[in-house]
């Protein structure tokens, strides 16, 4: 059952309780708006925080990846390290890189 019977209202009646109820919804809204902002901020304010620091997403911080060293479990020998000369594998030329060059062709 209907809170109001609009069937005794006539279409101008109705038309003025259309504006007068449009005009009630934006103040009320505007009023709950208002008390919900004050909430927030009380919060806020009990956490020591401003209410932007609360609504700030971070990103999740990222796990560093272990370094090989980290990665050995404890006791196991760490291998040696060869130098160039004791190594049985011949040497790699080091090769002059190309100057690189700055701005477009020309």
């Amino acid at each position: 059952m209907p809170l109001v019977n609009f069937e005794k209202f006539d279409l101008n009646q109705l038309k003025q309780i259309s504006h007068e109820l449009a005009g009630e919804i934006e103040r009320r809204t505007e009023e709950e708006r208002q008390k919900a902002a004050m909430e927030i901020k009380r919060i806020a304010s009990a956490l020591g925080m401003t209410v932007e620091q609360i609504l700030t997403e971070k990103k999740p911080k990222r796990g560093r990846k272990p370094k090989a060293k980290e990665e050995q479990v404890a006791g196991e020998a760490v291998p040696e390290v060869v130098s160039s000369a004791e190594s049985h594998e011949p040497e790699k030329e080091e090769r002059p890189s190309k100057p690189v060059r700055k701005g477009g062709k020309k």
